[in-house]
């Protein structure tokens, strides 16, 4: 399921047997060094320590009662001098659970600060789904989704028709009243798949002063199809729409189109299942000259599988590599290359956040994204956990920039499911869930690139 790993796919670590990912026996990565960006990744010329855009609300969110921070978070450009951050709430108490996203418009990224928070969704404790008795908590997880900057040109040079609007998708799981776990999830269920969720549409707009939410719909249908979960990251430009991979009844991947129909984005085409085995999740998609790229998770074979396409719907399998139990995201450099995003790990050892650039049909040598004082395993008083790099291409402050957005945060402040007790006991001891650290919250790390191609042309430029 998504939740943009939020619900981190913790679950399926668990799932797949703690016993072969202990963190008492977590591999040593202190040996593993990253080579310069010159000699690991060509074309990168820099890489700008990350630092923390914010941390925490300036107000307590309205459902929530409890400690929350800014996790994760998707950058999308708005016009030619304005961008969006749009960040998560995490809510220390529930287990992995996201309490709604808020935005922030900035000019430069010192603009971005918490009392300037626009909301764009909230959880809601008195949800009523059709497929449960009662009420239930309903929890939102960051989004997805795409933006087509206002004055936007098409590459034969007119107006983009749907120019200043977007689509955020925000998937949702119910939880149980108390916010103790997913309702579907029992003392030893860890099986997302059967746990109740729906995605939540939600059309925006910016007329270059005010960000407008147009629209919030819950959908549990794209096209006839049971949904379950959206895109795991950024959705990918394809002519006048764009493409993405969302999953559907038994977490099958299928890619959808979205069009822009005068009045708001829809779903207009649906493609086939294309994945190797039926175990893929957490799907990243990009555009990368004449070929479309998707990257899955196979957490059963600990592999990252990536797939090639070239009309964006019909996908094939072009090769696979080791990698460990993360959330994992494909991204485009500034200059057209091509990196994936992840943590060395195994299981809940997230430090470093690493940038593994593709060279040819095969991963390089990585490239630190960012390292939590080199910690590289669970012994000390801090479990660094830094995930989620995902990545855009903005114009800003006069210049194109490559930012990764990501969060950081501790293991140890973290609460966990109802099913993870005695995971949780060995991780913090019978005193739970430390308060959360004043480092925790979404950071940003910029790379710097010899060469530029402008994903978007402007009017007037």
């Amino acid at each position: 399921m998504i939740l943009n790993t939020k619900l981190g796919k913790i679950v399926l670590i668990l799932a797949l047997g703690l016993d072969r990912l202990s963190l008492g026996r977590a591999e040593d990565t202190n040996n593993q060094s990253t080579a310069s960006p010159s000699a690991a990744y060509p074309g990168l010329k820099r890489v700008i320590p990350g630092r923390m855009l914010v941390h925490a609300p300036a107000t307590q969110p309205a459902c929530s009662k409890l400690p929350t921070s800014y996790e994760l978070g998707s950058c999308f450009q708005l016009d030619r001098t304005n961008c969006m951050l749009v960040s998560n709430l995490d809510e220390q108490g529930g287990p992995d659970l996201c309490v709604g996203n808020d935005a922030f418009i900035f000019q430069k990224l010192s603009d971005i600060k918490a009392d300037k928070a626009i909301i764009i969704n909230r959880a809601e404790p008195e949800f009523k789904s059709p497929s449960q008795p009662g009420t239930s908590f309903l929890a939102k997880y960051p989004v997805s989704g795409f933006f087509v900057p206002l004055g936007a040109l098409l590459p034969n040079g007119q107006p983009h028709p749907g120019a200043g609007t977007g689509l955020l998708m925000s998937s949702c799981v119910a939880y149980n009243s108390d916010r103790s776990d997913p309702t579907a999830a029992g003392r030893t269920n860890s099986n997302w798949k059967a746990w109740d969720q729906v995605v939540e549409f939600i059309q925006v707009s910016w007329d270059g002063k005010e960000l407008k939410i147009n629209s919030n719909h819950k959908v549990r249908e794209v096209l006839g199809q049971p949904v379950t979960d959206a895109p795991f990251s950024r959705l990918a430009p394809i002519d006048q729409g764009f493409v993405g991979i969302c999953a559907f009844g038994g977490g099958k991947l299928h890619p959808v189109r979205f069009d822009w129909d005068g009045q708001s984005w829809a779903p207009t085409s649906f493609g086939p299942l294309f994945t190797v085995t039926g175990d893929e999740f957490e799907s990243t998609i990009l555009h990368q000259g004449d070929r479309f790229l998707a990257s899955t998770r196979d957490d059963k074979m600990a592999k990252v599988r990536i797939y090639s396409s070239t009309d964006g719907v019909n996908f094939k399998f072009l090769f696979d590599a080791k990698n460990h139990y993360v959330p994992r995201v494909l991204n485009k450099g500034l200059d057209g290359s091509v990196y994936l995003a992840t943590d060395p790990g195994p299981g809940f050892l997230r430090n470093p956040l690493l940038a593994y650039p593709m060279i040819g049909d095969s991963f390089g040598q990585p490239v630190t994204i960012y390292d939590q004082g080199g910690i590289r395993n669970d012994k000390g008083d801090a479990i660094p956990f830094v995930d989620h790099g995902q990545a855009d291409n903005v114009f800003l402050e006069g210049r194109w920039r490559h930012l990764i957005i990501y969060r950081v945060c501790d293991l140890k402040e973290r609460t966990l499911y109802g099913f993870q007790k005695s995971q949780a006991r060995r991780l913090q001891g019978d005193k739970g869930p430390i308060p959360k650290r004043p480092t925790s919250g979404v950071y940003v790390t910029e790379f710097e690139y010899d060469k530029v191609v402008a994903p978007y042309h402007f009017a007037n430029e």
